[in-house]
């Protein structure tokens, strides 16, 4: 896939995971189902610590460094993870952005039990979740092969 394919398949996913993001919390929000106002950052981790901005920043840089990234080839794996991980992590600013906070509404059983404490979501952090799990898998994946080469 040419470069310039590529970069409008990325970004097509990206729109699609947060334009999902948005509809979902939407939804949540106009069926009256319960939301968390997430104040912190992932799973509501370091909370009421007037983070938004640090955050809000970090995210920004995150989308740029993204963009220029992407004007290297790369992987139909990693390319993928990437456009989840950019569009979870714009569905995820722009609520910190016009609301203040990230709005979480569904819960995360496994790892609330995990963690020992009752963890809540949105469809932006399972996708930043599956980006990063393919580009772990890819990573491995590529480094198995790596060190088969060598033997």
């Amino acid at each position: 896939m040419t470069g310039k394919r590529l970069l409008s398949a990325v970004l097509l996913i990206a729109a699609g995971s947060f334009a999902a993001d948005f509809l979902t919390k939407r939804y949540a929000l106009s069926h009256n189902i319960s939301i968390t106002a997430n104040r912190g950052i992932s799973f509501g981790f370091l909370a009421g610590k007037n983070a938004v901005p640090a955050f809000s920043f970090i995210a920004l840089l995150f989308i740029f460094v993204f963009v220029l990234y992407f004007f290297k080839r790369q992987a139909k794996a990693e390319s993928l993870a990437s456009a989840l991980m950019l569009g979870g992590a714009l569905g995820n600013l722009y609520d910190r952005l016009v609301f203040g906070n990230v709005i979480d509404w569904f819960s995360a059983p496994l790892v609330s039990e995990i963690s020992g404490r009752a963890i809540f979501m949105n469809a932006a952090d399972v996708f930043i979740i599956a980006g990063f799990a393919i580009l772990t898998l890819s990573f491995l994946r590529k480094t198995a092969g790596h060190s088969k080469k060598q033997k």
